[in-house]
């Protein structure tokens, strides 16, 4: 029997064309794609992704919580974790497919690392993708950093209450993973007069992907927080696409 292999696949951020040849070649050679959603979704944003890449190929559809609580994720990670170390067990090569890049935000770090602990010895790899962030700021034609500019990446809800000073420490903030939270974080980027040097791109690398700056910012609803990123440089957004 041929040995097993697990091969966790950043597909990037939505557009089926921006996948590496690594990707494609990884998925063509796979016995099986897990394609990760939410427990709330009904499908999958990275099935509809690698889905002309995948045929002939056995799909296992994953769900996860997305409760607040990690505990309460565990089962759904030991669960999938053990269905993933058996297929290999039986000399399958197993993919695990994760929108971006899988050591970014990504729920295969925590399938991976209980993988590990189950199949000490088995092969893993792992192929990086392209980040929403670098597909935001080509969208915006924005520059990251520079020089000797700083850059940190931050989930929403570790910078909501920040002050100022901790803004201005940094030339360029990302923050993701913003969902529900998106009307509190302008609020604070108001408050703070930050909305100004603020951008926020939409659903990067898809066919409906936007970009809202600045004040306009302020007419943001709910629901424009999912697959969202905002950038905020705090003494200014030079090379923004748009800008006079």
């Amino acid at each position: 029997m041929k040995e097993g292999k697990f091969i966790g696949v950043g597909i990037g951020p939505g557009d089926p064309s921006l996948l590496t040849l690594k990707a494609v070649a990884a998925l063509e050679k796979a016995d099986v794609v897990c394609t990760p959603r939410s427990e709330n979704s009904v499908d999958s944003i990275a099935w509809e992704i690698v889905k002309p890449f995948c045929k002939n190929r056995t799909i296992i559809d994953m769900s996860f919580s997305m409760a607040p609580v990690h505990t309460d994720r565990t089962v759904f990670w030991m669960r999938h974790a053990r269905t993933i170390a058996g297929l290999c067990d039986e000399g399958k090569i197993v993919t695990f497919v994760t929108l971006g890049d899988p050591g970014l935000f990504s729920s295969f770090e925590y399938v991976v690392r209980l993988v590990r602990e189950l199949r000490p010895s088995l092969d893993i790899e792992i192929i990086p993708g392209i980040t929403s962030i670098s597909a935001s700021t080509a969208a915006i034609g924005m520059s990251l950093a520079q020089a000797e500019e700083s850059i940190t990446v931050q989930p929403c809800s570790k910078v909501l209450d920040h002050d100022l000073h901790w803004w201005k420490s940094f030339d360029c903030i990302v923050v993701m993973k913003i969902g529900k939270q998106i009307l509190r974080l302008i609020g604070r980027l108001a408050d703070l007069s930050l909305i100004e040097n603020s951008v926020m791109v939409t659903r990067a690398g898809f066919n409906d992907s936007k970009f809202t700056r600045g004040k306009d910012l302020l007419y943001c609803k709910l629901e424009q927080g999912y697959l969202a990123t905002v950038f905020v440089r705090p003494y200014g957004t030079p090379g923004i696409k748009g800008e006079n």
